[in-house]
This record gives structure tokens, C-alpha cells and sequence, in this order.
């Protein structure tokens, strides 16, 4: 398979095995025709230079190989064809990368572990928001040791504003990653904290990030988690 298709993408590139290219016999294939296009428009993409006004990294949770064949299969479907040929909006992105996701202690990793990575830089273990790998999951007393500056401290510090937006509760792990230091990610808030624990609750850390100019703008659910027992939501629901 591997010589066929590197056979495949010569003939394309070059025009020339044992034909010229408008004399082979796939000149007029869609498939082949397709593929010559796609390859032209690459080669026509010119690099951009200039220097970005704004970053908006979007994480889309879950989102592997796996998960972007099924939705490509699916929306390829519901369009009438195959599924497999079909390209979904962000696979016509003129550069695109394969990054790989795991925590340092787990395969299969989680979100705050990630977030934490896609945030600071660097990689850390599964279930907890703003450190390293020295921590010991659940450990409140390890949190300034190993804490790591995360995207509100690191662009705050170059002049930027910073805004954390999210479908999920403001103080879920991924969203926490880029402005919380937390041994867990379930401390989101007082209720959650171990007996002991000096570091604030997530949904504090969010508060005074906020009040500190770290955090911009915040929008996201997870009211509950801003709101005392004794008080309920729009909902009906306490916090």
C-alpha cells in the first residue's frame, strides 16, 4: 500500500513515470483530477509572516483520531456520500498538525493534566490544574512548590488580554488550566477541599484572577460552584 500511494503522489508531483502526465490513463478520473487540484492549491499556499493581533486556542474536549473520524464519516453521510472522503471545515485549514495527549502518568490522559500542558507547556500528571509532575495528586501543601505559570499569568505578563470562555462550568478542569493552580481538579470549590488545605478553591482562584486583571473575561456555567448552600440560582438550584 505504502508503494502504491508513494507511486501515486510521483506521478502527481512530477507528471512522469512511464507516462507524461496528459497521457495517462487516470488524466480524466476524479479522483486522480481531485487530488492534482488539492495538491496545486498546497503548493500555492504562501507562508503568513505577519505577527498574530490575537490567539484564540480552542480545545475541543475528546476531539482524538477517533472521535474526528466518526463525526467526518457521519457528516460525510448525512451529505449523501461515502463519509470518508468527506473534509470537514477545520481539515481545510492551510496548515495542520497531529499533537499527541497524554499525562506522564496515564496513556489515556484527562483534561486538567492536558489543559495544564497546552497551558504552561509542560507535561503533568492526570487530575490536577497548574503544577508539575512532583505533586502528589490531592496534596494542597505541594501546590506552591510545583506550581507552573499558566496562559492568565504568562500573557497577562506580555501586555495581553485574556479571556476564558467555555460550554462546560468555568471551574471544570480544562478552562480552570489556564488561570487555576489546584492539587485536584474536583477542588472547584470550598466544599471539596480537604481538612487542611491552605490553596483557595478553583472558584476563588477564578474570583480574584479576575480582580487581579489575570482574567478579562469569563464566561461559562457552573454557577453553583460561585454560590453559597444557602443560596439558590436562576435554576432553583443551590450552591
Amino acid at each position: 500500500m505504502k508503494t502504491i500511494i508513494c507511486t501515486s503522489l510521483a506521478l502527481a508531483l512530477t507528471g512522469s513515470v512511464a507516462f507524461a502526465q496528459d497521457a495517462l490513463p487516470q488524466q480524466n478520473n476524479a479522483w486522480f483530477t481531485a487530488a492534482q487540484a488539492e495538491l496545486d492549491a498546497k503548493a500555492a499556499v504562501q507562508p503568513n509572516t505577519n505577527k498574530a493581533k490575537n490567539v484564540i486556542i480552542l480545545i475541543s474536549d475528546g476531539n482524538g483520531v477517533g472521535t474526528n473520524y466518526a463525526t467526518r464519516l457521519f457528516d460525510g453521510q448525512q451529505n449523501g456520500n461515502f463519509g470518508d472522503e468527506h473534509v470537514l471545515p477545520h481539515e481545510k485549514f492551510p496548515f495542520l498538525a497531529l499533537a499527541k495527549t497524554y499525562n506522564v502518568n496515564a496513556q489515556t490522559p484527562d483534561s486538567a493534566g492536558t489543559g495544564t500542558a497546552m497551558h504552561s507547556g509542560v507535561k503533568t500528571k492526570a487530575g490536577v490544574i497548574g503544577v508539575d509532575e512532583t505533586l502528589n495528586r490531592g496534596d494542597c501543601s505541594q501546590v506552591d512548590g510545583a506550581t507552573v505559570a499558566n496562559a492568565s499569568e504568562i500573557y497577562t505578563g506580555m501586555g495581553k488580554s485574556v479571556g476564558v470562555v467555555s460550554t462546560a462550568r468555568l471551574t471544570h478542569a480544562t478552562p480552570a488550566s489556564a488561570y487555576a493552580h489546584s492539587a485536584d481538579r474536583n477542588f472547584e470549590d470550598n466544599s471539596g477541599l480537604p481538612d487542611g488545605c491552605a490553596v483557595p478553591d478553583i472558584a476563588s482562584q477564578l474570583i480574584e484572577a479576575v480582580k487581579a486583571g489575570r482574567v478579562d473575561v469569563a464566561l461559562g456555567g457552573g454557577r453553583r460552584h460561585f454560590l453559597p448552600k444557602e443560596v439558590k440560582g436562576e435554576e432553583g438550584k443551590g450552591g
